[in-house]
């Protein structure tokens, strides 16, 4: 059974992949706590990383099998919430997997050339615990600040 939803270029997404019995859903889509941020975005950041099996920054988060029934319950809940969209709550396999059947209903699938597409990363944003991410120049521009104050 194929979900009736094509990603499309700008969605946002939520890359998945099943290896050894463990869902791992992709560092680059999973959701972004903002310390000022929408309530219902930061409830699904902490929900899913809440029944995570490994959550490590800048890895991809991993769901043993034990837990997909309540992985698939959060997607679906959040989803018809209304408050997130359907691209941030349908898990994207790459074309060809067998999805098990309890992921079903929150899944579809792309090609493995979209799979593979990675998602633009904004300048100024904030990183999974909150604070906020510089991009290099400005990291630089500010280690210059600060070394240029010692000076005076």
């Amino acid at each position: 059974m194929k979900a009736n939803f094509m990603s499309h270029p700008g969605a946002e997404r939520v890359r998945a992949k099943i290896e050894n019995e463990v869902l791992l859903i992709h560092t680059d889509d999973l959701p972004q706590y903002k310390k000022s941020g929408s309530i219902v975005r930061n409830s699904y950041f902490w929900a899913l990383k809440s029944i995570a099996g490994r959550c490590s920054y800048g890895e991809n988060w991993e769901y043993e099998a034990e837990v997909w029934f309540a992985v698939q319950r959060m997607l679906m809940s959040f989803s018809e919430s209304g408050y997130l969209g359907l691209s941030e709550t349908i898990l994207e396999f790459p074309l060809g997997t067998e999805v098990p059947p309890v992921l079903r209903s929150v899944s579809t699938w792309i090609s493995e050339e979209e799979w593979a597409v990675e998602k633009e990363k904004p300048e100024d944003s904030f990183n999974r615990s909150g604070k906020r991410d510089f991009n290099k120049k400005e990291k630089d521009d500010r280690k210059e600040k600060k070394t240029s104050s010692w000076r005076r």
